[in-house]
């Protein structure tokens, strides 16, 4: 097997693994019980990819993959932060992470950063995006399916199993709808413009039984940037939206009263749900006392940001976030371990993805920036999740290649490309 096939092998792995949360999912449900989800994944990526990394190791340009550059910078900073913290168990457990966030990124990085390679695996993507909107549709009608049980979970929090919000693989609903929106915001450029409107509203739709605010705000987000940067057009949405009003009509409508009994029999329609609906016929920006949700949020915020005014310059350490504090939100989460100085970690991850991407990735980094941007206001797990550090490298290797593949004036268009591509199309130069 030639190296350069190798490498594309990889790639589809990553997103096919590590897009779809399945590392964590099989160990939550008890499957993989030897292998600690998601680190062991994670080396066992960064072992098969020994090859890619010598051979990337002598021929990348650091400057136009700026994430290696901020992977350092993270790393020193982490290390750092280390000493004024209590050096706890929790403490050492969130150095760890650090060190793990670098591996990842690092490794990612390295398998997306070939044309080939991110052609593959921003297909790849496409196929995992539709995987989990189904997921999502299927759950809706047979609710708790792909939920483990709250004793596999160990608390609520971690998966939110609450019946009516689809998850899929992601566990919880939150992480489910904002990672089919950012990755949705990757996969749209990799198909022909006709496909494009409506494989996003085939999303949206995907999002409705995750009941999730936030993904919902970053999917509008992306299929506004869309529109105005002229990845889909306004005819082409109109006519998908047109389409798909009218299968609701002649689908929904005639078997919403079945439906509604079954929810309400199978625990979809509860107080959860209707606090949602409520908030959805009423938005607001302010805690209302009928959002359990937003009060619980709006405590915890208020809480990190008074230990952050008794700590500004420091912070509390490494890993003092996962004493308790949970900010929600991934700026404050910073903040409250390093300080002042904190608060340009996540901005400065944004930047360097998106730093060195020309032409239609420029525009495809605009949209993730923004996206990534606000989902970062209301999760404190990002840099965690695999999903979010695969749509980071990813992206970082779409602007990496980005420059090749204007000056090759390559056409990134899965559905039309048959089984055998043309190196000439597709791989210039290799």
């Amino acid at each position: 097997m030639k190296l350069s096939h190798y490498q594309n092998l990889l790639a589809v792995s990553a997103v096919a693994i590590f897009y779809t949360n399945l590392p964590l999912y099989l160990y939550r449900m008890g499957v993989t019980l030897r292998m600690e989800a998601p680190k062991h994944w994670v080396l066992g990526l960064a072992a098969a990819s020994i090859p890619i990394l010598y051979m990337q190791c002598f021929a990348i340009d650091v400057r136009r993959l700026p994430i290696l550059i901020w992977c350092a910078i993270y790393l020193w900073v982490s290390i750092i932060g280390f000493f004024p913290s209590l050096q706890s168990d929790l403490d050492w457990q969130g150095l760890r992470y650090c060190f793990f966030q670098v591996i990842s990124f690092f490794t990612m990085a390295m398998v997306f950063c070939n044309q080939k390679a991110v052609w593959w695996a921003r297909t790849t993507l496409i196929a995992t995006v539709c995987v989990g909107v189904l997921l999502n549709i299927y759950e809706l009608f047979y609710p708790m399916t792909f939920t483990p049980s709250a004793s596999m979970l160990g608390s609520a929090e971690d998966g939110l199993a609450i019946p009516g919000r689809s998850a899929g693989f992601y566990l919880n609903a939150n992480q489910a709808a904002t990672a089919l929106a950012a990755g949705m915001i990757l996969a749209v450029p990799a198909l022909e413009q006709r496909w494009r409107a409506p494989f996003m509203l085939f999303v949206g739709v995907g999002l409705i039984p995750t009941f999730s605010r936030q993904g919902m705000v970053a999917w509008g987000i992306a299929v506004l940037g869309s529109a105005l940067t002229r990845k889909i057009t306004a005819k082409d949405l109109m006519v998908s939206g047109l389409i798909g009003l009218l299968l609701a009509t002649l689908v929904v409508l005639p078997r919403w009263d079945n439906w509604v009994n079954l929810w309400q029999h199978t625990g979809v329609w509860n107080k959860n749900i209707e606090e949602r609906l409520y908030w959805f016929m009423n938005p607001t920006i302010e805690v209302s006392a009928y959002d359990i949700a937003s009060q619980e949020r709006a405590r915890l915020t208020a809480r990190a940001w008074d230990s952050v005014m008794n700590h500004p310059l420091i912070g509390l350490g490494t890993g003092a976030s996962l004493s308790g504090w949970l900010p929600h939100n991934m700026y404050l989460l910073f903040l409250l371990e390093h300080g002042i100085l904190g608060a340009a970690v996540f901005p400065l991850l944004i930047l360097a993805t998106v730093w060195s991407a020309r032409g239609e990735a420029k525009t495809t980094g605009i949209i993730f920036a923004v996206a990534i941007g606000f989902m970062g206001f209301f999760s404190h797990t990002m840099l965690n999740d695999t999903y979010f550090m695969t749509l980071f490298s990813l992206m970082a290797a779409i602007a990496a290649t980005s420059r090749e593949t204007e000056a090759g004036n390559l056409n990134y268009a899965p559905v039309q490309v048959p089984p055998t591509m043309r190196r000439a199309d597709y791989a210039p130069g290799m």
